[in-house]
């Protein structure tokens, strides 16, 4: 499934992600990484394997696409805290490991205090919004200005609900296109989503189950 925004084409992956064919690279954002040590580390329990399971389908997806770029539209990490010797090992290990691939991050708000860190890791840092042949890449969707063409953004981890019978429904993640400018759903496990409210005008795109489906085809299923 794909979205033309300004003369660009991107494929939509269940799990999030866009690929941008004619630039080889792949889009993600809000992978929220080391979430668990950040509250471990404030006295709340809660189970590990998040962190090491985003990883898993990052590399995966870098390994189906074979991208050239690798771009995170922000919140890499939850916090700087959470940014421990192992992550931070796992983080150079995914530049080595693909050589000949820019591994960029758009900063977001909670990559806050950990940009040099994430340097030292091999991991290129851009300004906040970041122009690929005419599309603004950023973090941040109050960062749309009336002077962007278009737009590609995270931070929102836009959700919707779909009917599932005459009598249940369940929240989903979802991409949203509002005109030219396309918000993406949180790549990271265990980071809770937002709900949005699409107008009539806009597209939804939910991922379910490993599949796509447009919101107009469940809501006339």
């Amino acid at each position: 499934m794909e979205f033309e925004i300004s003369g660009a084409t991107f494929s939509l992956d269940p799990s999030g992600a866009l690929y941008w064919a004619s630039e080889s690279a792949l889009l993600l954002a809000d992978l929220h990484l080391g979430k668990e040590t950040v509250f471990q580390k404030s006295g709340i329990a809660i189970p590990q394997g998040a962190t090491s399971s985003t990883l898993s389908g990052l590399r995966r997806l870098v390994e189906r696409y074979q991208a050239k770029q690798i771009i995170v539209l922000g919140d890499l990490l939850h916090a700087p805290i959470g940014l421990t010797q192992e992550l931070s090992d796992a983080l150079a290990s995914l530049v080595r490991d693909w050589g000949d691939c820019r591994w960029v991050l758009v900063p977001g708000n909670h990559d806050r205090g950990a940009i040099s860190a994430l340097r030292q890791c091999g991991w290129e840092i851009t300004e906040k919004r970041y122009q690929v042949d005419g599309v603004c890449l950023t973090h941040d969707t109050s960062r749309w200005s009336k002077s962007d063409p278009s737009s590609v953004s995270g931070h929102l981890h836009p959700s919707i609900r779909v009917p599932l019978s005459a009598r249940e429904s369940k929240r989903v993640r979802c991409f949203w296109l509002r005109g030219e400018h396309l918000v993406i759903p949180a790549f990271g496990g265990w980071t809770g989503t937002h709900p949005i409210r699409p107008t009539r005008s806009d597209q939804i795109v939910v991922c379910a189950d490993g599949d796509l489906i447009r919101l107009s085809d469940l809501r006339t299923a």
